[in-house]
């Protein structure tokens, strides 16, 4: 899953992004399905060229993966932070109730939206984990309007689990400090419940 913020700076040129993804795709598409949502640097000529190489974009759409009887949605929301345009109800059509669904978002400052619409998993980036942080990693900008807990790693909030990734990039200054990038691995577990 590619969460966003493709380029460097949120205005120009994107033909350094995307000359880069044209390296990185082909090893990720050979891997497994790549799946990915737009960030608040982006364009939709990014969108476009990620579309075209077999990257699914879930800009406001969902996606239902599907193993024997078992179904997981994966719900992608556009950039809510920057552009304003995350549309939760329309990426969200069609998906039945009670359903297992994973909502990216590029940044974690839905989360109450999402744990109000039962989601079971929330997976953000776009705070660089602070990027430059006092020892221990604790953020001095958090670049989201959320507590410090929603800044990097994993969390919760009543039923919704989330994970927010520092991600591998920098913004706007290319340094990071108590603060290493990150690609992160999440495996997920059916879990077996019994009667009793």
């Amino acid at each position: 899953m590619l969460g966003g913020d493709y380029r460097f700076r949120s205005r120009g040129n994107p033909l350094i992004a995307i000359e880069k993804l044209k390296q990185l795709l082909p090893i990720l598409i050979k891997k497994s399905p790549v799946y990915g949502i737009l960030g608040n640097h982006d364009q939709y000529e990014i969108a476009e060229f990620l579309d075209e190489n077999n990257v699914h974009m879930l800009i406001n759409d969902n996606f239902r993966i599907e193993k024997k009887e078992d179904c997981i949605y994966l719900v992608g929301i556009d950039d809510g932070h920057y552009f304003g345009a995350a549309d939760l109800p329309e990426a969200e059509k069609e998906i039945p109730e009670k359903e297992f669904k994973i909502l990216l978002s590029h940044s974690p400052e839905f989360y109450k939206e999402a744990e109000s619409k039962d989601y079971s998993l929330y997976l953000a980036g776009h705070t660089h984990g602070g990027q430059v942080c006092l020892p221990g990693g604790i953020p001095i900008i958090k670049e989201a309007p959320v507590s410090s807990n929603f800044i990097s790693g994993k969390w919760s909030f009543n039923a919704l689990k989330g994970y927010t990734s520092k991600g591998v990039g920098s913004s706007m200054v290319p340094v990071r400090f108590f603060c290493p990038p990150e690609i992160v691995l999440i495996t997920l577990e059916k879990a077996h419940l019994s009667e009793g």
